[in-house]
């Protein structure tokens, strides 16, 4: 059960002024069995945020100032594994935005809260946009951030094995990182036609992180981060309108996302973190046949690189000698015609058009209560190709 509301002094003849009251109450309980297992999840939370902003002199200054409250009361138990705490959390925020029409906008803010748990944490953030010659954006952003994790309701997709599951750690730690990156856009006229050019790079630098250890076959283990952590997102992305009415899209995604893990021996590896693919390439072609869009045609083709996955051999034990074990690549084809009128439409299209899937993704299906099942194992498509057709009727 949620409940949501948001309640509002508003300035008609001063639009860039504004208060707000918001409140945000979530009652969660994400009880389930697995097999033989047990998991009870129960969270009740309360979050209230004041909002003033106003401006410094005229429209180029403005700021927002705030104080926040949040309770949340989370219970837990998987096995004989209890995870209760109880964070009250207020805190207080300020942003200051500094416009210069058409040529910059810089944001700088920061907030401070007072963790019942946690101790007092500063968390600082900037945003610079800069409007370049010769048509280029270029977006500017780092900051700081941090989260408390909930070990087992975060990984439900982790609990459908008979793996073992242990906690080394008796105290969870926040996740607290580092996070900064640059995009730069480019408008490319081409053939007279609209075109744009991206290019994005993110790191994120965990100073902790909750590792969900699955390089043994046998188990999960939990530990708060021992060594190094970090994940870098690299993008390029060219957007052309060849043709009126014709949008095409490519784009490419590389990510270095590293993890370091514990092996039993208590050695630690630096490793790819498991079901993240490195490599990944989406074409898109749309197509409207006039302004009206009496025939629509999409079309996209997306490929996944191969990404790491746990060495599922029954029986393994994970060392600093052990070969990574990676899932292959694959191709994933989805396409839609579509054929409207003035109050209805018909479609029929079709996914995962090449039909690729993964062999035997559940791992002992036949023994469903062995010590070696594992439906936790899945990195690609497990339904074939799909073809669909529907009606669409707008009610005036």
């Amino acid at each position: 059960m949620e409940f949501f509301s948001k309640t509002a002094q508003l300035f008609p003849e001063k639009p860039y002024k504004g208060l707000a009251l918001i409140f945000n109450g979530v009652y969660h309980d994400a009880s389930a069995r697995f097999g033989f297992k047990r998991y009870s999840g129960v969270e009740q939370t309360l979050y209230g945020n004041l909002i003033y902003q106003n401006i410094i002199g005229d429209t180029r200054h403005t700021y927002k100032l705030g104080a926040s409250f949040m309770l949340d009361d989370f219970n837990e138990k998987f096995l004989d594994s209890a995870f209760v705490r109880k964070e009250l959390v207020p805190g207080a925020y300020g942003e200051y935005t500094y416009t210069i029409p058409e040529k910059m906008t810089l944001v700088a803010g920061g907030r401070v809260d007072f963790h019942n748990l946690y101790g007092t944490r500063f968390t600082p953030r900037l945003h610079v946009l800069v409007h370049l010659p010769a048509e280029i954006d270029a977006r500017l952003s780092a900051g700081k951030g941090w989260r408390v994790p909930n070990p087992v309701a975060e990984n439900y997709g982790m609990l459908v094995n008979s793996r073992n599951w242990t906690m080394l750690d008796s105290r969870i730690n926040p996740e607290q990182s580092w996070n900064y990156g640059l995009s730069l856009t480019k408008a490319l006229p081409w053939g007279g036609k609209n075109s744009s050019f991206t290019l994005d790079f993110y790191r994120t630098d965990f100073q902790n992180q909750l590792v969900v250890d699955m390089e043994s076959a046998d188990r999960i283990v939990v530990y708060n981060l021992r060594g190094k952590s970090y994940a870098n997102s690299f993008q390029a992305e060219w957007n052309v309108q060849p043709l009126p009415r014709t949008e095409i899209k490519l784009a490419y995604r590389w990510f270095d996302v590293q993890q370091t893990v514990r092996t039993p021996g208590g050695d630690q590896t630096l490793l790819p973190k498991m079901f993240v693919n490195r490599d990944r390439v989406l074409f898109n072609i749309g197509w409207a046949s006039d302004r009206f869009e009496k025939w629509k045609f999409d079309f996209t083709w997306q490929w996944n690189g191969r990404r790491r996955v746990p060495n599922s051999e029954a029986g393994h034990i994970h060392d600093v000698t052990s070969p990574p074990v990676y899932a292959p690549a694959f191709s994933n084809l989805n396409a839609q015609v579509t054929k409207n009128f003035r109050t209805w439409a018909l479609y029929v299209g079709g996914e995962n058009l090449a039909n690729f899937t993964q062999k035997n993704p559940i791992i002992g299906a036949n023994d469903p209560f062995g010590k070696n099942f594992d439906a936790s194992m899945v990195w690609g498509p497990v339904i074939g190709r799909m073809i669909y057709a529907g009606f669409r009727y707008k009610i005036q």
